[in-house]
């Protein structure tokens, strides 16, 4: 689809002469010609704004900074000497080729660069073309040498200064991540012992490991804008998502037991808690490529037979009718249920990293 479009015009410009006797078109200034963009031969409207009239002639070169708007032949007959006139010039341009490449370029800039640089390149022609009016091998040529000098100049650049991958630091981010969220772990479980120290030893640790998480989380959206693709990026992205769940699970556990938690035995969970920090430690072991630890089993830990005795309990009160009491044993059990399940969560967490270190590692 093609329009026409005002590609530039003179305005008010005042005529300097009216030769009727010569062959009809419009002579101006070549400065003028210069500063509207113009070309000889090219087509016009020249508008009266003293008489209303319109005509349509073409443009002849007058000498250069003889200021000479002049009115040849017919269009003589149009205007007098000291009329106001606007000259006009229009263009054809292919808008629909210029829209879709423009759309097509930035829309697949991320995903498809190649494709994205010929449309841009398809559009830059088209609009380099409407504004200068000029053919397109001139502009094809103007554009390949712009585009040898961006090449050398990037050579030299690549040559003086090393690239920097994203992907080079993620392994690093993701041990900070780790190591992070090990004390954020153990700082939460030592609520359970001294809830005085949420203030002193809780709550910096909560902000490192919150830190940690969103700097992991930035470099892998750098790594997505990265041309070259990493052999990991899934297996970083599936950490980053089990962070964000790890990290949730941590300050659920918190909560809990700054809520619950006053009335429970810290040495009961000892068992739960050395599991889950010797994971976390093997989790940097493998991404540090050290010697690997092995992980303490929580199936026998006091806890855990302390829950099962208590839904024992339970499970006898309601043969005994006492669904809807709110006794010791319920309360108890559901307060002490949530927070040993939030330990497994973080547990199974955890052992889902190793594998995924593991992978990372390889």
């Amino acid at each position: 689809m093609e329009i026409e479009v005002l590609k530039s015009k003179i305005h008010r410009a005042v005529i300097t002469e009216a030769n009727l006797q010569y062959v009809g078109s419009l002579t101006l200034d070549e400065d003028l010609m210069d500063a509207a963009n113009l070309i000889e031969n090219e087509k016009v409207q020249v508008v009266n704004v003293n008489n209303g009239s319109r005509l349509e002639t073409y443009i002849i070169k007058g000498k250069r900074g003889s200021g000479t708007v002049c009115l040849n032949g017919p269009a003589a007959r149009q205007g007098a000497v000291g009329d106001v006139v606007i000259v006009i010039s229009y263009a054809t341009m292919d808008f629909a080729l210029l829209f879709c490449s423009m759309i097509i370029a930035y829309s697949l800039l991320k995903l498809n660069y190649y494709i994205s640089c010929a449309c841009i390149t398809v559009y830059v022609i088209v609009g380099f073309h409407f504004l200068n009016n000029s053919n397109f091998s001139a502009i094809v040529v103007d554009r390949l040498i712009d585009t040898a000098i961006g090449c050398i100049i990037a050579f030299i650049i690549a040559l003086l200064v090393f690239p920097f991958w994203e992907h080079q630091q993620t392994k690093e981010l993701i041990i900070t991540f780790v190591n992070a969220n090990k004390k954020y772990f153990n700082a939460a479980a030592s609520l359970l012992r001294s809830p005085e120290k949420l203030k002193t030893n809780y709550t910096p640790v909560r902000k490192e490991a919150f830190v940690s998480l969103a700097n992991l989380s930035d470099n892998f959206q750098r790594i997505l804008s990265e041309k070259r693709k990493n052999e990991h990026l899934a297996f970083y992205h599936q950490f980053v998502a089990s962070g964000y769940m790890l990290t949730a699970h941590i300050a659920s556990l918190s909560s809990l037991i700054k809520n619950h938690g006053g009335d429970l035995n810290p040495d009961d969970f000892d068992a739960l808690i050395n599991n889950v920090d010797d994971k976390f430690k093997r989790v940097e072991c493998i991404l540090k490529g050290e010697t690997l630890k092995t992980v303490i089993s929580n199936r026998n830990a006091p806890i855990t037979n302390k829950v099962q005795a208590l839904m024992h309990q339970r499970q006898t009160e309601i043969e005994h009718g006492l669904t809807d009491t709110q006794t010791k044993t319920r309360i108890s059990l559901r307060d002490l249920k949530n927070i040993t399940d939030e330990f497994e969560m973080i547990d199974s967490i955890v052992e889902d990293e190793i594998k995924i270190a593991q992978k990372i590692a390889t």
